[in-house]
Protein backbone atom coordinates (compact mmCIF):
# COMPACT_ATOMS: atom_id res chain seq x y z
CA UNK A 1 0.00 0.00 0.00
CA UNK A 2 1.26 3.15 -1.11
CA UNK A 3 1.04 6.63 1.29
CA UNK A 4 -0.25 9.23 -0.32
CA UNK A 5 1.64 12.58 0.23
CA UNK A 6 -1.57 15.04 -0.24
CA UNK A 7 -3.76 16.71 2.53
CA UNK A 8 -7.63 17.54 2.57
CA UNK A 9 -7.21 20.66 0.47
CA UNK A 10 -5.18 19.70 -1.72
CA UNK A 11 -6.65 16.15 -2.70
CA UNK A 12 -9.82 18.40 -2.98
CA UNK A 13 -8.93 21.54 -4.79
CA UNK A 14 -7.30 18.73 -7.67
CA UNK A 15 -9.55 17.98 -10.27
CA UNK A 16 -9.06 14.03 -11.29
CA UNK A 17 -10.40 11.80 -13.74
CA UNK A 18 -12.07 8.39 -13.30
CA UNK A 19 -8.81 6.56 -14.54
CA UNK A 20 -6.69 8.43 -11.86
CA UNK A 21 -8.89 8.28 -9.07
CA UNK A 22 -8.95 4.12 -10.11
CA UNK A 23 -5.06 4.48 -10.03
CA UNK A 24 -4.61 6.41 -6.60
CA UNK A 25 -7.42 3.61 -5.02
CA UNK A 26 -5.48 0.62 -6.14
CA UNK A 27 -2.44 2.26 -4.73
CA UNK A 28 -4.49 2.85 -1.29
CA UNK A 29 -5.15 -0.81 -1.30
CA UNK A 30 -9.30 -0.18 -1.81
CA UNK A 31 -10.85 -3.61 -3.78
CA UNK A 32 -12.95 -3.56 -6.47
CA UNK A 33 -12.33 -0.01 -7.72
CA UNK A 34 -14.03 -0.85 -11.39
CA UNK A 35 -17.52 -1.24 -9.67
CA UNK A 36 -17.64 2.31 -8.06
CA UNK A 37 -18.39 5.41 -9.44
CA UNK A 38 -16.50 8.53 -9.56
CA UNK A 39 -18.04 10.22 -6.39
CA UNK A 40 -17.80 7.46 -4.03
CA UNK A 41 -13.89 6.61 -5.22
CA UNK A 42 -13.02 10.53 -4.31
CA UNK A 43 -15.10 9.93 -0.60
CA UNK A 44 -13.06 6.58 -0.28
CA UNK A 45 -9.95 8.56 -0.88
CA UNK A 46 -11.34 11.36 1.24
CA UNK A 47 -12.03 9.12 4.26
CA UNK A 48 -8.27 7.32 3.43
CA UNK A 49 -6.24 10.49 3.48
CA UNK A 50 -8.42 12.07 6.05
CA UNK A 51 -8.32 8.76 8.93
CA UNK A 52 -5.26 6.71 7.57
CA UNK A 53 -7.74 3.89 6.57
CA UNK A 54 -9.13 2.10 3.75
CA UNK A 55 -12.53 0.65 4.12
CA UNK A 56 -13.06 -2.41 1.54
CA UNK A 57 -16.38 -3.02 2.91
CA UNK A 58 -18.08 -0.68 0.62
CA UNK A 59 -22.06 -2.10 -0.37
CA UNK A 60 -21.00 -0.83 -4.48
CA UNK A 61 -17.68 -3.20 -3.81
CA UNK A 62 -20.01 -6.45 -3.45
CA UNK A 63 -19.76 -8.39 -7.12
CA UNK A 64 -23.51 -9.17 -8.67
CA UNK A 65 -22.43 -11.35 -11.17
CA UNK A 66 -24.42 -14.18 -9.71
CA UNK A 67 -27.40 -13.23 -8.89
CA UNK A 68 -30.58 -13.22 -10.69
CA UNK A 69 -31.78 -10.31 -12.46
CA UNK A 70 -34.99 -8.33 -10.96
CA UNK A 71 -38.16 -9.61 -12.93
CA UNK A 72 -39.41 -6.13 -14.52
CA UNK A 73 -42.52 -5.63 -13.41
CA UNK A 74 -44.06 -2.41 -11.78
CA UNK A 75 -45.55 -5.07 -8.66
CA UNK A 76 -42.00 -6.36 -8.14
CA UNK A 77 -39.40 -5.39 -5.30
CA UNK A 78 -36.31 -4.04 -6.46
CA UNK A 79 -33.42 -6.50 -5.05
CA UNK A 80 -31.47 -7.11 -7.68
CA UNK A 81 -31.19 -4.05 -10.03
CA UNK A 82 -29.44 -3.80 -12.89
CA UNK A 83 -28.55 0.00 -14.49
CA UNK A 84 -28.68 -1.02 -18.17
CA UNK A 85 -30.51 -0.52 -20.92
CA UNK A 86 -33.46 -2.92 -20.41
CA UNK A 87 -34.34 -1.36 -17.17
CA UNK A 88 -34.36 1.90 -18.57
CA UNK A 89 -36.81 0.96 -21.16
CA UNK A 90 -38.85 -0.55 -18.71
CA UNK A 91 -38.95 2.63 -16.84
CA UNK A 92 -39.19 5.24 -19.26
CA UNK A 93 -42.37 2.88 -20.86
CA UNK A 94 -44.04 3.18 -17.67
CA UNK A 95 -43.24 6.62 -16.87
CA UNK A 96 -44.80 7.13 -20.52
CA UNK A 97 -48.57 5.56 -19.66
CA UNK A 98 -48.29 7.97 -16.45
CA UNK A 99 -47.67 10.99 -18.57
CA UNK A 100 -47.40 10.73 -22.07
CA UNK A 101 -45.51 13.79 -22.82
CA UNK A 102 -42.40 12.79 -20.70
CA UNK A 103 -39.50 14.10 -21.74
CA UNK A 104 -36.25 13.16 -19.97
CA UNK A 105 -34.42 15.41 -17.82
CA UNK A 106 -30.81 15.91 -17.07
CA UNK A 107 -29.30 14.17 -13.85
CA UNK A 108 -32.48 12.90 -13.02
CA UNK A 109 -31.27 8.78 -13.71
CA UNK A 110 -28.15 9.71 -10.99
CA UNK A 111 -30.84 11.14 -8.47
CA UNK A 112 -32.86 8.26 -9.32
CA UNK A 113 -30.44 5.71 -8.65
CA UNK A 114 -29.47 8.01 -5.20
CA UNK A 115 -32.89 7.28 -3.49
CA UNK A 116 -33.08 3.96 -4.46
CA UNK A 117 -29.88 3.25 -3.27
CA UNK A 118 -30.99 5.14 0.02
CA UNK A 119 -34.15 3.32 0.66
CA UNK A 120 -32.26 -0.06 0.12
CA UNK A 121 -30.05 1.52 3.00
CA UNK A 122 -32.59 2.04 5.13
CA UNK A 123 -34.00 -1.78 4.53
CA UNK A 124 -37.06 -0.20 2.83
CA UNK A 125 -38.96 -2.68 0.27
CA UNK A 126 -39.60 -0.34 -2.66
CA UNK A 127 -41.14 -1.54 -6.03
CA UNK A 128 -40.98 -0.85 -9.19
CA UNK A 129 -43.71 1.18 -9.47
CA UNK A 130 -42.26 3.21 -6.57
CA UNK A 131 -39.09 3.69 -8.84
CA UNK A 132 -41.14 4.83 -12.00
CA UNK A 133 -43.11 7.37 -9.38
CA UNK A 134 -39.67 8.40 -7.57
CA UNK A 135 -38.18 8.84 -11.18
CA UNK A 136 -41.77 11.21 -12.27
CA UNK A 137 -41.39 13.40 -9.58
CA UNK A 138 -37.61 13.79 -10.11
CA UNK A 139 -38.09 15.21 -13.92
CA UNK A 140 -40.82 17.23 -12.69
CA UNK A 141 -38.50 19.07 -10.41
CA UNK A 142 -37.70 22.75 -11.80
CA UNK A 143 -33.65 22.86 -10.53
CA UNK A 144 -32.31 19.18 -9.12
CA UNK A 145 -29.43 19.69 -7.37
CA UNK A 146 -26.32 19.52 -9.22
CA UNK A 147 -24.52 16.02 -9.12
CA UNK A 148 -21.56 15.91 -6.07
CA UNK A 149 -19.06 14.71 -8.39
CA UNK A 150 -19.38 16.64 -11.71
CA UNK A 151 -17.04 19.07 -11.53
CA UNK A 152 -16.17 19.45 -14.90
CA UNK A 153 -20.11 19.43 -16.19
CA UNK A 154 -21.05 21.96 -13.44
CA UNK A 155 -18.39 24.52 -14.18
CA UNK A 156 -19.87 24.25 -17.95
CA UNK A 157 -23.38 24.72 -17.03
CA UNK A 158 -22.52 27.56 -14.37
CA UNK A 159 -19.90 29.60 -16.73
CA UNK A 160 -23.09 29.12 -19.42
CA UNK A 161 -25.43 30.59 -17.68
CA UNK A 162 -23.24 33.57 -16.19
CA UNK A 163 -20.93 34.56 -19.01
CA UNK A 164 -23.14 36.30 -21.76
CA UNK A 165 -22.34 35.25 -24.99
CA UNK A 166 -19.53 32.85 -24.41
CA UNK A 167 -19.76 29.50 -26.09
CA UNK A 168 -18.79 26.11 -24.77
CA UNK A 169 -15.35 26.07 -26.73
CA UNK A 170 -14.71 29.28 -24.42
CA UNK A 171 -15.90 27.01 -21.04
CA UNK A 172 -13.74 24.39 -22.02
CA UNK A 173 -10.55 26.59 -22.65
CA UNK A 174 -11.15 28.26 -19.00
CA UNK A 175 -11.78 24.71 -17.41
CA UNK A 176 -7.88 23.79 -18.65
CA UNK A 177 -7.12 26.92 -16.89
CA UNK A 178 -9.00 26.44 -13.74
CA UNK A 179 -7.94 22.65 -13.63
CA UNK A 180 -4.49 23.77 -13.06
CA UNK A 181 -5.17 26.35 -10.47
CA UNK A 182 -5.00 25.34 -6.54
CA UNK A 183 -8.06 26.34 -5.61
CA UNK A 184 -11.41 24.50 -5.86
CA UNK A 185 -12.83 23.71 -9.07
CA UNK A 186 -16.04 25.25 -9.70
CA UNK A 187 -17.41 28.33 -11.36
CA UNK A 188 -16.88 30.79 -8.06
CA UNK A 189 -13.18 30.08 -7.75
CA UNK A 190 -12.47 30.84 -11.53
CA UNK A 191 -13.95 33.50 -11.05
CA UNK A 192 -12.40 34.90 -8.25
CA UNK A 193 -9.10 34.29 -10.00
Amino acid sequence: MKIIKLNETQFLNNYYYASELKKLAKDIGIQNIMKLRKDELEKIILKYIKTGKVNNSTKNQLTHKNKIEDTLNLNSYIKNYKNNKKTWIFINHEVRKLEPNFKEKSGAKYWLNRWREKQIEKGNQITYRDLVKEYLRLTNISKLPKIPSAKFNNFITDFLKNEKGKTRTDAIKEWEKLKKMNSPKNYISWKKE
